[in-house]
């Protein structure tokens, strides 16, 4: 938290309402001084162009040996953790040729670093629906191997004729998701299996009717500051139509379920919708250049 993982949403998602202000985008904690909401979300009605980054790679070795790329858009991002491993994300940038020689950003190291830990996960998986963080608890899989998340924007770099040398236009593609989870085969687990192939857990006879369910992933740790509210990441997948639910029926080890399927746009909710409660008082991305389309 407040190394980057807040902004990262800003830039996969957009702002709903093109600015950073909107009273959905960032809202004081009542009661809990310094601890901030921030929501990020698609303007379904009213899409929004995405933002660019600024982006830096210094190595310190004097105080201008820095490359500085400008017009970064976000193209792929992916978030993915473990039974045993913390959660780890992943970006791909577009950008132009970078700048070189550029003065290297002061370095500041936080006195604690937080994140979270792998028993800080939940995975909750639903029948497509509109649930609160209280009714969704009845669908979470706390025994689960591995998960992801990605998001690819299918960004395209292509120069054109009044683009400086270097410099590119950037062009959004069809954006694709997907989530991938594996969990072990057990009695609470198994139907999953027969819901995709049948339809229903009972079912007997293959269907083609879509698997549709709505995935939530909730990640909470440490309280911040001196406050009882904790730092906090909600990320909502509202469809997911199940491509695969696949469990081997032989060999020796242990049986697991392995689920993949796309995230969809239902053209009425945003594709993903996170909210972060965290003490970062402001975003480090700036609302000075939005996308060309």
């Amino acid at each position: 938290y407040k190394e980057g993982w807040e902004d990262m949403f800003l830039l996969l998602l957009g702002s709903d309402d093109g600015t950073l202000n909107h009273a959905i985008r960032k809202q004081a904690v009542s009661g809990a001084e310094g601890v901030f909401e921030y929501t990020f979300k698609i303007n379904v009605a009213s899409p929004q162009d995405p933002y660019f980054a600024t982006l830096y790679n210094g190595f310190a070795k004097t105080s201008t040996d820095a490359y500085k790329y400008e017009d970064a858009l976000l193209s792929e991002f992916e978030l993915s953790g473990s039974n045993e491993e913390a959660p780890t994300y992943t970006s791909t940038f577009a950008t132009n040729y970078p700048k070189v020689n550029q003065t290297n950003p002061a370095r500041v190291f936080p006195a604690t670093t937080v994140f979270p830990k792998s028993a800080d996960v939940k995975l909750y998986i639903a029948p497509q629906g509109t649930y609160t963080e209280e009714s969704i608890k009845q669908y979470e899989y706390p025994c689960y191997l591995d998960w992801s998340l990605s998001v690819n924007n299918n960004i395209e770099s292509v120069p054109c004729s009044g683009d400086d040398f270097g410099e590119s236009t950037k062009v959004l593609g069809n954006r694709e998701g997907e989530v991938n989870i594996t969990l072990p085969w057990t009695s609470a687990t198994k139907f999953l299996e027969k819901e995709f192939e049948t339809g229903s857990a009972e079912g007997t006879t293959v269907t083609t009717n879509n698997d549709v369910k709505t995935i939530w992933v909730v990640m909470e740790n440490t309280t911040i500051g001196s406050t009882d509210k904790k730092y906090k990441t909600v990320i909502k997948v509202p469809q997911v139509v199940l491509t695969s639910v696949y469990s081997e029926q032989s060999g020796s080890d242990a049986k697991n379920i392995s689920l993949e399927g796309n995230i969809e746009e239902s053209g009425t909710d945003s594709f993903m919708e996170v909210t972060i409660t965290t003490d970062l008082a402001d975003l480090h991305i700036d609302n000075t250049k939005a996308a060309s389309p």
